[in-house]
């Protein structure tokens, strides 16, 4: 069976359905590249793929660590590029709503770059992760060192 399957409705728009749930998502292409933008992008989608793994990722070693998953958000970036028309990178912003120690955040780090989507990307595609701590006086890089994986 089919992981997605795809109807192309044309003016740049799909229809994916998700057989396995039933779950249906509109595409819409980007109006970077002259589309409407009315929903998702496939960019958007790559950029949600990319997040949601690292999101995931996160939640495990949060929960072997006492971080409870609803401490954690995520903001991805998609840059892109119009000549050559291609995706040349994402900067992942991980936000934690409280301070973990410098053990746990290595442990973050570590399974953020483990992400399948990030290494299934070419490696002329940039992925900047960023950790912040969000503190009384705003978010900051957090303990463990430098906030880039």
């Amino acid at each position: 069976m089919a992981t997605v399957t795809i109807l192309l409705l044309g003016g740049g728009e799909c229809v994916v359905d998700h057989p396995r749930s039933g779950a249906r998502l509109v595409t819409s292409k980007a109006p970077e590249y002259g589309g409407a933008g009315r929903s998702f992008s496939s960019t958007d989608l790559l950029a949600a793929a990319l997040g949601t793994c690292i999101a995931t990722d996160l939640e495990i070693v949060a929960a072997r660590n006492g971080v409870p998953p609803e401490t954690i958000s995520l903001e991805v970036e998609k840059l892109l590029s119009v000549s050559p028309k291609r995706v040349e990178g994402f900067d992942v912003h991980v936000r934690l709503s409280r301070h973990v120690d410098g053990a746990v955040m290595r442990k973050l780090h570590r399974a953020a770059a483990a992400c399948l989507v990030q290494r299934a990307l070419a490696p002329s595609v940039h992925c900047r992760i960023l950790f912040e701590v969000e503190t009384r006086s705003g978010p900051g890089p957090g303990p463990g060192g430098d906030p880039r994986v």
